[in-house]
């Protein structure tokens, strides 16, 4: 992966990194929260958030004299959101796959590294795998990341393995390259993935690729459980299900489906 120092515009970047101080739990930060998160001195933050009121990509509250995110970056999300149309054409047969598993669903994408997921529908039982909309995880642990490395160019491949350090999530995440490489094969010879506890003690998950027109895999479409219920006779039920609703989208988006053998 290229990132020659020498294109990067380092204010900007730390532009970035205050934007990101904010989350769902911490929505209001004042300035000294701020300098104390990044490590950087008061001044420099403060001078930072005035740019970025500036644009309406923060609001001050007078009151308190902290910040929370504007305005600006809804109208910005809104147009990613308008671009993220797969998930427009994904819900029905998500809402089938749903109904015919009793687990949870979950759409994800590729994004700045790691794997995101864009759309969920929870499984109605008590115990169930809880899915964050919008919250990136390490690409190479779980279903749906494999899926997603497993279909990308080779030199697209090989500079995210140089780029990632395969951290550990779970019991059985794998953090060994040669290992990661093989299990990518599989996927790609089977057509579909499948997790055990490589994210969360505990869950399930099986994946398979979504593809636009071009039969580029731009998504994956997973169904996710606790390890109780995935036995081996739901397992062999569900995976035609999760390649079939997937293949269901990529048809939808305009790709010429090709048969896929379950091994």
């Amino acid at each position: 992966m290229n990132n020659n120092s020498n294109y990067l515009i380092q204010s900007l970047l730390t532009s970035i990194d205050v934007l990101d101080c904010f989350s769902r739990e911490e929505q209001n930060l004042g300035i000294s929260e701020i300098s104390r998160k990044l490590g950087l001195n008061k001044s420099r933050v403060h001078r930072i958030l005035l740019t970025l009121e500036q644009r309406s990509i923060v609001v001050k509250n007078p009151d308190t004299m902290k910040y929370r995110l504007g305005l600006k970056l809804f109208q910005l999300g809104y147009l990613v959101e308008e671009q993220l149309e797969i998930r427009h054409y994904a819900h029905p047969f998500m809402q089938n796959l749903a109904l015919e598993t009793k687990e949870t669903i979950n759409l994800n994408v590729l994004y700045n590294g790691r794997r995101m997921s864009v759309k969920k529908i929870e499984s109605p039982h008590e115990i169930r795998q809880a899915v964050e909309l919008g919250k990136s995880l390490p690409i190479h642990s779980g279903a749906p990341g494999k899926v997603l490395m497993a279909y990308l160019p080779d030199d697209s491949l090989i500079g995210l393995l140089e780029d990632k350090k395969l951290i550990t999530m779970g019991p059985n995440t794998i953090t060994d390259r040669e290992d990661l490489l093989a299990e990518l094969s599989k996927v790609r010879k089977q057509g579909y993935s499948i997790s055990f506890e490589e994210t969360y003690l505990g869950a399930v998950s099986i994946a398979a690729p979504v593809r636009d027109f071009s039969g580029s895999v731009i998504a994956a479409l997973s169904v996710t459980g606790p390890v109780s219920r995935f036995t081996d006779v739901n397992i062999r039920r569900f995976i035609p299900l999760v390649i079939g609703a997937a293949n269901s989208i990529s048809k939808a988006l305009g790709y010429s489906l090709e048969t896929v053998e379950i091994q």
